[in-house]
């Protein structure tokens, strides 16, 4: 059997079906699924965030934020193909739109 092609950062698969169901019941108004996305995934972001900015509060608050937006906005938001994507680009753009109101 080959290796999974998506791994995290201690080699295991990546969990994609179970975070788009986790991603389905978060739309859907369910606190549990947001915090369980957010468990699942804090370790990549902080991380990936880490190697964007050597600020370690700026990643946890920009982490935060983003969960916090996503739960503000679960009525207006899609489906995602890939959640572990998604959440990454997300950091990534607050982190770049944060530093560059630091200046």
């Amino acid at each position: 059997m080959l290796p999974h092609r998506w791994q995290d950062h201690e080699g295991r698969a990546e969990p994609s079906r179970d975070d788009r169901a986790l991603w389905q019941r978060m739309l859907a108004g369910d606190d549990q699924a947001l915090a369980a996305l957010f468990r699942l995934h804090y370790p990549r972001l902080y991380d990936y965030g880490l190697k964007l900015t050597q600020q370690a509060e700026l990643v946890k608050d920009g982490m935060q934020e983003v969960f916090a937006y996503l739960w503000e906005k679960r009525a207006t938001l899609a489906a995602v193909d890939s959640v572990r994507a998604y959440l990454l680009v997300a950091l990534r753009r607050h982190l770049f739109k944060s530093l560059a109101q630091q200046q």
